[in-house]
């Protein structure tokens, strides 16, 4: 997923939100930001295909993008 927040200080804030959730489930995600860009990947090593700590790091994911000003440009 891409998201493009309008301002980098929103941007910064959503990963780090993201980063503590991670920390909480013991599931992290990998994130890479460009300024106002931030784009997620998420796999896990170990399995061949999704898990249950997958669907529950991208419900919190999405509940967490709701609460920031942003615009979903691609979902790669």
């Amino acid at each position: 997923m891409d998201t493009v927040h309008p301002i980098i200080r929103s941007a910064w804030k959503f990963m780090n939100e993201i980063f503590e959730q991670n920390e909480l489930i013991n599931h992290h995600c990998k994130y890479t930001n460009d300024y106002t860009k931030v784009k997620i990947k998420m796999f896990t090593h170990t399995a061949k295909g999704v898990t249950e700590k997958d669907i529950t790091l991208a419900t919190i994911i999405d509940k967490t993008l709701q609460k920031y000003d942003h615009e979903v440009i691609g979902n790669t």
